[in-house]
């Protein structure tokens, strides 16, 4: 078995996730982050025959037309009713509105620590100090260091409430991340385009706008110029997310929470004009489906027991 740490030392370049015995993606940090992109190099298409809607996007270059629009606005509107139609019949516990407040603040050291604990024992002490920015008990001005029991154990409380909110989307729809090359590099180094999140949660958006904006912060030059990298992610009604709109001290992000493996089925490849004498900018989006890993039976059973218990301790959560 590939540990991380026979990975690491064979790819430096490849720092921040490892490819497991299924040839998985699995990232070591927070997916979405990661090295500058110093390249326009495409990636190897992984694509799925019944991809249709990629090949639509496929023939439009022109990015401001891509994702916009009434249509879109109304598929928004219309995912976010559902969630909220689903939480009046299911209504979430204050433990549940105070986990979401708290994701929305700050994800950051929150998902740090579920990749970290995913990762387990094939992280050496010093993948773990470069993961919290430490050198062995030394904590540089500035960082916070290493979480303490006390945090973690409010990290696993919370990434349980979060985990209990997920439902269905009910709607097929389309969620945006703006994110760094590392993703594209490590759809390449997939087996068959499948990435892991490595146990945390990821962020996206129903708006491409403010994925737009993060992407903008990740080129080679920290701005608004140069190739940007984004995620598609295109969601069916039985998959699972959670909407943070509602409850969330950040509104105007429109979040949308996945937390699954994602099956990569094409690349798109869009520009913009800009006024800058650098060019246009080029907008490369990797296109995902929620990825559902059928070879796993499930126990049915088990499922309904959990499920009871859930509903058993909301319940008296919210007395």
């Amino acid at each position: 078995m590939k540990t991380f740490k026979q990975y690491s030392k064979e790819s430096k370049e490849d720092k921040g996730y490892y490819i497991d015995d299924d040839g998985v993606a699995v990232f070591t940090d927070i997916l979405g982050h990661g090295d500058k992109s110093r390249s326009s190099d495409k990636p190897k298409k992984v694509v799925k025959e019944d991809a249709s809607d990629v090949e639509d996007m496929a023939k439009n270059t022109n990015w401001s037309k891509i994702g916009n629009g009434k249509h879109v606005e109304e598929k928004s509107h219309q995912l976010l009713q559902h969630h909220q139609k689903h939480q009046e019949e299911n209504p979430l516990s204050n433990a549940h509105k105070k986990a979401i407040r708290s994701y929305s603040n700050n994800s950051k050291r929150f998902n740090k620590h579920l990749i970290e604990k995913h990762a387990g024992k094939r992280w050496r002490r010093e993948e773990s100090d470069n993961h919290w920015g430490v050198i062995g008990t030394y904590v540089p001005k500035g960082s916070k260091g290493r979480p303490d029991d006390k945090e973690r154990a409010a990290h696993d409380e919370m990434h349980e409430h979060l985990s209990g909110a997920y439902h269905s989307f009910g709607v097929h729809h389309k969620l945006w991340a703006g994110v760094s090359s590392r993703v594209s590099k490590a759809v390449k180094k997939s087996k068959d385009g499948i990435i892991h999140p490595g146990g945390g949660h990821v962020s996206t958006s129903t708006d491409k706008k403010v994925a737009e904006g993060f992407a903008g912060t990740k080129t080679d030059w920290g701005n608004d110029v140069g190739q940007h990298h984004y995620m598609c992610i295109h969601v069916k009604p039985h998959d699972k997310g959670l909407s943070t709109e509602k409850h969330s001290t950040f509104t105007d992000e429109k979040e949308v929470l996945i937390r699954n493996k994602l099956k990569h089925i094409g690349t798109t490849t869009h520009y913009e004009k800009t006024d800058y004498s650098t060019g246009d900018i080029r907008h490369h989006v990797d296109h995902f489906e929620i990825h559902h890993d059928e070879s796993k039976p499930k126990n049915k059973y088990l499922h309904l027991l959990k499920k009871n218990l859930m509903t058993v301790r909301n319940s008296l959560q919210r007395k």
